[in-house]
């Protein structure tokens, strides 16, 4: 058996608890790097607790997955 073979069924499973998100690997590495940092700022906004007023900018909060700076 081989992740491949088995992803569909995963992605099945998953898609029921609306926790994946789809990123193109096949773009380039900045536009891959850019489309995760998105994703992970959305899920932070989202858990953060209702007593932060702040919105934390990119410079304030970065996430720089494999970017040099």
């Amino acid at each position: 058996m081989k992740f491949n073979d088995e992803w569909p069924t995963l992605e099945k499973w998953f898609d029921q608890f609306s926790v994946l998100k789809h990123v193109d690997a096949a773009a380039g590495d900045d536009e891959v790097a850019d489309a995760v940092d998105g994703i992970i700022r959305q899920c932070l906004v989202k858990d953060m607790p209702q007593v932060h007023t702040h919105t934390y900018t990119y410079r304030e909060f970065p996430c720089t997955f494999g970017k040099s700076e």
